[in-house]
């Protein structure tokens, strides 16, 4: 008697949790775009809004003197 409750009980709560597993795998979603499949190339555009920033920011400095005080250059790069 008392294994025959014990097996009905189970087999209540394996037909439930079925019942509920059901009901979530087959509702309707209005959120979802569908696309039909297709074998082709899949072309991808990923776009990312921010701002760039450098690690390691330094200043460039060159320091070159001219030969003497009247030539207009130093040296030629």
């Amino acid at each position: 008697m008392a294994l025959g409750a014990v097996a009905a009980v189970v087999l209540i709560g394996a037909a439930t949790t079925y019942g509920v597993a059901q009901s979530f795998l087959h509702r309707v979603r209005g959120d979802l775009l569908t696309h039909k499949v297709q074998y082709g190339r899949l072309e991808l555009t990923i776009v990312e809004r921010g701002s760039l920033e450098s690690a390691n920011n330094n200043d460039i400095v060159c320091r070159v003197k001219a030969r003497n005080q009247q030539s207009q250059t130093s040296t030629t790069i």
